[in-house]
């Protein structure tokens, strides 16, 4: 297997790991929506929330840097 198609397909995975970043924090923000009587819920939701968004930046930050 040559070096660019391993490049590519981790490229790949990088990006999916992207999405599936991009789906979770669609449910967190459904939660947040069905927590709005409970603070104590919603905070942990938007804690979480904010640590995916973190990791998100950082994959996008890695990723721009790779390609």
């Amino acid at each position: 297997m040559t070096v660019w198609s391993t490049r590519k397909r981790i490229m790949q995975t990088w990006k999916r790991w992207d999405n599936i970043i991009d789906h979770a924090l669609k449910h967190l923000q459904k939660l947040d929506y069905w927590y709005e009587n409970y603070p104590e819920h919603r905070k942990v939701v938007r804690m979480l929330a904010q640590m995916l968004v973190d990791a998100q930046i950082l994959a996008r930050t890695f990723y721009r840097e790779k390609v």
